[in-house]
């Protein structure tokens, strides 16, 4: 006998137009390049955005941005043709025509990704970190060496080696292979620069197969990562404090008589975490999870951690923003760890002997702690490197703090800051990105005569009851929320099937509020679209899917408790918690929670029970008409509410991928004969991976529970 939840998944949709939101919540399947306020940033040695865009930018209003660079140029890495440093940023000489997107400062070495999909590099090249076929330093860019037909579209610079990330997903690594930080196999090759393996020109990465890359990070312990697009984190190179995230310190292999792999592992990070960020720096590794929490491993001498110890860790540890705060970006220097919160404060935790912290001390923490920002200041960017840390700011300003010696501070001065200070940008240009690396300072800023990119926002949708009776009041409530978190003035348009619901209401507090109702049964395309008071700001659109049932109905089917008949000695029920679940998330992921499926057993002779769940195929709604998500991608991790009862047992873990719960019934709890009188309140956390390029949309699938009376 069985209970099938209709509709028991709708998968909400928030649509996201380029440039006009972010995704706070519901299932949104990315058709193209987000981007924040600042645009694709590389926010640490070797950060690379979490996006995948294509080769086209999206950064800049107007093709009139500048790199500047400031501070040690003692390998021409400030890219104005000389060796001379600088306590102030001066322009990069770029090719003629190339607009920068994107930046990345290593230990020496600069690297910028041009809107034309080239990769140009500067500076230090004893190992051919420049990528050029050659080992001789160059104080202005030059063309990296890119296979024919390749554009990157993410670049990273780190100690001795150079990362970029094709728009095929393959990454391209170049210079030095001391510890397999090539990632092609070898630590022997497939050059020699000097005594050091090397390569001067980008080799392809041996990604595991059908593992498409989506974001890169180099750090400044020969240790590279990628994110691939199935959420998991890859590491390689080397691995002595841990930093590859396996598990081990010793291996998987040796380069040197060193811990190192030098191909791809997959980093060990907790059940279901979906990672959407990496970052890489030292011998420490950082990845951010789509729920916002930060996790950490490798070396954890001056607490980088995070996690008040400072001991190291070989696989991540999760780190607890104050007050739980979720991070939106993340970057790792030499020691020190970074997070952008949503709230837009910089927190900062390790080592803090320069003052890099911010807090105003010399004192290091192995917990995060915010930075003292300007008042009035928001982040909209962080990039640490070495000892010093570089913001964008709300107001378009760099600021800087920590270690000064060369001039990295951009101040004119080579005195350390224990808080930020305000970096000499010229002629009134506005940053857009920063990169900091081992003494050098970059940053992407556009003239005052151009047009900063307006703040992204995102509108969330929502319906109070959901579902909804025919004539009962629903209220509508569309959240409105922004990049640099001053919540921002406006009104909100509340629609269904494209026709207004009354007039526009006014953003209150973050939010705006409608009620309504609906004359017939069926489901209702609701939309909220937010216009901005402020042209500072971008619009956004929610959308939600409301199901309106016939009055008197449970709305969510499979509310009514359903009783099987079984001998007088006892009873045996299991009901099914009545309404619906939304999975929500980001990306190419989305999660939630199963309601409560109730058993009951008060039956003597106690002949045992399972309970199992099995998904459909999730049909496409809206952009996604005729698309379909399979029902194998879905998958659970069983719990039970207050711990089970009479020696019952909870299934497997079900991964979200194929079978997952599509192919067959997994289950969800059992109880062997003998075991499972009582009461067992069952419900699962359910995690669902959207296919690569799948249409964006809303998609709706059905979770079909079955149980049996006997053992199985």
């Amino acid at each position: 006998m069985s209970v099938k939840w209709g509709a028991l998944f709708d998968l909400r949709g928030v649509r996201v137009r380029a440039g006009h939101g972010l995704p706070l919540a519901g299932l949104f399947v990315a058709a193209g390049l987000l981007t924040s306020a600042c645009g694709p940033v590389s926010p640490g040695p070797g950060t690379t955005p979490t996006s995948t865009p294509t080769p086209t930018p999206t950064l800049l209003s107007k093709p009139t941005a500048t790199v500047y660079a400031w501070g040690d140029n003692s390998s021409g890495q400030l890219g104005n043709g000389s060796t001379t440093g600088s306590s102030v940023p001066i322009p990069v000489t770029l090719p003629a025509g190339v607009i920068p997107t994107a930046v990345s400062e290593g230990s020496g070495t600069s690297l910028v990704l041009g809107s034309n999909g080239h990769v140009y590099a500067w500076g230090d090249n004893e190992f051919g970190q420049l990528g050029d076929g050659s080992t001789n330093d160059a104080q202005t860019p030059v063309q990296v060496s890119l296979p024919a037909g390749v554009a990157a579209i993410a670049v990273a610079a780190g100690l001795d080696t150079s990362l970029a990330l094709g728009s095929n997903g393959t990454v391209y690594a170049w210079g030095s292979n001391l510890a397999g930080q090539l990632g092609d196999g070898t630590a022997t090759g497939p050059s020699m620069c000097g005594a050091t393996a090397c390569s001067t020109t980008p080799i392809a990465v041996s990604l595991p197969r059908r593992v498409r890359a989506i974001a890169i990070a180099e750090g400044g312990h020969d240790t590279s990562l990628a994110l691939g697009s199935n959420g998991r984190v890859y590491a390689w190179g080397d691995n002595s404090s841990g930093q590859l995230g396996d598990g081990t310190t010793t291996g998987p292999g040796t380069c040197g008589g060193t811990a190192c792999s030098v191909t791809p592992v997959a980093v060990s990070l907790p059940p279901f975490v979906i990672a959407t960020a990496v970052s890489a720096g030292g011998a420490t590794s950082l990845a951010l999870g789509w729920n916002g929490r930060v996790y950490a491993w490798g070396d954890n001498t001056d607490g980088q951690l995070g996690n008040g110890t400072t001991a190291n860790s070989d696989t991540p540890v999760p780190v607890s923003l104050p007050g739980g705060v979720p991070a939106r970006r993340i970057s790792e220097g030499g020691g020190t760890s970074l997070a952008l919160g949503w709230d837009g404060r910089v927190y900062a935790w390790g080592d803090n002997t320069d003052g890099q912290l911010g807090n105003g001390t010399m004192t290091s923490s192995s917990t995060p702690a915010p930075v003292l920002m300007p008042k009035g200041v928001r982040a909209l960017a962080v990039s640490a490197g070495g000892s010093t840390i570089l913001a964008v700011g709300s107001d378009h300003q760099v600021y800087a703090w920590g270690d000064n010696a060369s001039g990295q501070l951009g101040n004119g001065s080579t005195t350390n800051s224990t808080t930020p200070a305000l970096v000499s940008l010229s002629g009134g240009a506005m940053a857009l990105a920063v990169s900091e690396g081992s003494g050098t300072s970059l940053c992407v800023a556009i003239s005052s005569g151009s047009t900063a990119p307006p703040v992204a926002t995102a509108t969330t949708l929502t319906a109070s009851p959901d579902p909804v009776a025919v004539g009962a009041t629903v209220t509508l409530t569309a959240a409105v929320a922004d990049a640099d978190g001053t919540s921002p003035a406006g009104s909100v348009q509340f629609q269904v099937g494209g026709t207004g619901i009354g007039s526009p209401v006014a953003v209150s507090g973050g939010s705006a509020s409608i009620t309504s109702t609906f004359s017939a049964a069926g489901t209702e395309a609701l939309s909220a679209t937010f216009t901005p008071a402020s042209t500072k700001y971008a619009t956004s659109t929610g959308e939600l899917a409301l199901t309106v049932t016939a009055a008197g109905s449970s709305g969510g089917g499979g509310g009514e408790p359903i009783t099987v008949t079984v001998p007088a000695s006892g009873t045996f029920t299991v009901s099914v918690a009545p309404g619906t679940v939304s999975l929500t998330g980001a990306g190419s992921s989305a999660t939630g929670t199963l309601e409560d499926v109730t058993v009951s057993d008060t039956r003597t002779d106690v002949p045992g029970w399972s309970a199992s769940g099995q998904e459909s195929d999730f049909a496409g709604a809206g952009a996604g008409v005729g698309s379909t998500i399979p029902g194998d991608q879905l998958g659970w991790t069983p719990a039970a509410v207050g711990g089970l009862q009479g020696g019952a047992t909870l299934g497997p873990v079900v991964t979200p991928a194929a079978p997952g719960l599509g192919s067959t019934a997994a289950v969800l709890a059992l109880a062997a004969a003998g075991d499972g009188m009582g009461t067992n309140v069952l419900t699962a956390n359910v995690d669902l991976l959207i296919p690569d390029g799948q249409q964006p949309g809303m998609y709706t699938g059905s979770l079909t529970i079955t149980y049996v009376e006997s053992a199985p």
